[in-house]
């Protein structure tokens, strides 16, 4: 099992690693979620890094924009619209981070075991 992690179990972590953990998992056919292409990008976001957020939104929006509209993206205006909006939320660093800072209050986790993660 530890093998075929996508994340290692133990150490350190990279948001490389992580990333890629996404994009191997990507490569499933009919296996994702629209919801796990948000995590992927958001988590690019998180990061900062310009780059990875790029990388990410085309991973995003090569793999989504041949869905069928109708049944992914309609509630949102459509696909454009709800990749706007991704767009947005991926860009706003400072709310990511307060996203999580409230998260591990309200999950009460603050007192679990922290891994590094290297961006």
């Amino acid at each position: 099992m530890r093998e075929k992690a996508r994340i290692p179990f133990s150490g350190d972590v990279t948001i490389e690693s992580v990333m890629k953990g996404y994009e191997d998992y990507f490569e499933i056919p009919c296996l994702a979620e629209k919801i796990e292409y948000e995590d992927y990008a958001l988590i690019a976001g998180w990061s900062g890094d310009i780059s990875k957020i790029n990388r990410a939104l085309d991973v995003v929006k090569s793999s989504l924009k041949s869905w069928p509209e109708e049944r992914y993206f309609k509630k949102f205006g459509g696909f454009d619209n709800w990749f706007a909006t991704l767009e947005k939320r991926v860009m706003d660093k400072d709310m990511l981070h307060s996203i999580v800072e409230t998260q591990i209050a309200q999950l009460k986790v603050e007192k679990l075991p922290v891994r590094n993660l290297i961006i």
